[in-house]
C-alpha cells in the first residue's frame, strides 16, 4: 500500500509540476453510501443532464496485478450526443477531451467523485469557441457532481 501511494504521489507531483502558474483543482463531490449506490446515483444525475455512462474503467485491477495494494478507483466516462456535435462542428480540436471523465474513489463507507477542473483547458484552448463550450461542460459536471451528493453544490 505503501509504495502504491509514493507512486499515485509521485505521479501528482509531476502533474501539477507540468502545469505551472495554472491553479487547476478538481471538482469533488462524496457522501457516504456504498459503491453499488455511488454507481446508480452517478448514472441518475448524469442522466438527469443529458449524460449517459458510456464506459467504466476499474483503475484497480491493473495495479493490483502489478502487486500494489488495491486502490479502489474507477474511472467513469459519461458522454453526450450534443456535446460530441457541437465539437465537431465548433471546436474539432476539444474532442480530444471527450467522453468526460470522472474518478470514483472508494473509502471504507463513502464515496467520492472527482472530475478536472476545467480552468486549464480554458486556458489552452482559448479560441472563441472552445471557452463557451468548455464552460458549458463545467456547468454540466458541477451540476452532475451537485446532484451525485445531493446537497447542491460541488466542493472545489
Amino acid at each position: 500500500m505503501n509504495r502504491a501511494i509514493k507512486v499515485a504521489g509521485s505521479l501528482l507531483c509531476l502533474l501539477a509540476l507540468s502545469l505551472g502558474s495554472v491553479q487547476a483543482a478538481p471538482l469533488i463531490a462524496s457522501k457516504k453510501t456504498d459503491p453499488r449506490a455511488a454507481f446508480d446515483d452517478l448514472a441518475g444525475a448524469a442522466a438527469n443532464h443529458g449524460y449517459t455512462i458510456v464506459k467504466l474503467q476499474p483503475v484497480d485491477s491493473a495495479l493490483t496485478k502489478r502487486g500494489f495494494d488495491n486502490p479502489h478507483v474507477r474511472l467513469f466516462f459519461i458522454g453526450k450526443a450534443e456535446a460530441v456535435r457541437e465539437a465537431e462542428e465548433k471546436a474539432p480540436l476539444l474532442m480530444q477531451m471527450l467522453p468526460l471523465r470522472i474518478v470514483m474513489i472508494l473509502r471504507k463507507d463513502e464515496v467520492a467523485l472527482m472530475s478536472d477542473d476545467f480552468e486549464y483547458w480554458r486556458q489552452f484552448f482559448s479560441d472563441t469557441w472552445s471557452r463557451p463550450l468548455l464552460s458549458q461542460w463545467e456547468a454540466d459536471m458541477r451540476a452532475i457532481l451537485a446532484d451525485y451528493a445531493g446537497n447542491g453544490s460541488p466542493s472545489k
